[in-house]
């Protein structure tokens, strides 16, 4: 993960662009890192215990390798988004987000009030998500 000083020291096609990453496993981090990798300023959201991924073996330092791997390069924010008062507070980090990535469940994001119907009042937001084995017919409405 980078510090504030490294974070904002961001060249490339895509310096100046801010993305959130909800995602996990790989499918999205490899997105995010990608986004990283060309400049934009990438800031992963986890959960407060912290993702899944960053323990299983084999481990490089505090991590496990894997996920430093696929997510060098981002900043990292754990939040609780079950909690109303946690959502309000990430709220002024989407008005100046440029691109947000999720691969929840399908209903999850429209849930937790972060679905792309409405992040449409940030006209500008690329709203991306995976889910991975999800069949066009199955998606949510969101």
């Amino acid at each position: 993960m980078l510090s504030d000083d490294e974070a904002q020291s961001r060249h490339g096609p895509l310096a100046g662009i801010t993305v959130l990453d909800f995602t996990s496993l790989a499918p999205g981090p490899i997105a995010g890192l990608m986004l990283a990798e060309a400049g934009a300023e990438v800031m992963k959201i986890e959960p407060l215990m912290g993702e899944g991924m960053r323990s299983p073996p084999p481990a490089w330092g505090d991590l496990s390798a894997l996920f430093a791997l696929l997510n060098r390069g981002k900043r990292s924010l754990a939040l609780d988004l079950k909690d109303e008062a946690t959502r309000a507070r990430l709220r002024p980090l989407l008005a100046r987000t440029d691109v947000l990535l999720e691969g929840f469940r399908p209903g999850v994001m429209a849930r937790l009030g972060l679905d792309s119907r409405r992040s449409r009042h940030h006209p500008k937001i690329v709203y991306a998500r995976h889910r991975f084995g999800e069949r066009p017919r199955q998606r949510a409405a969101d």
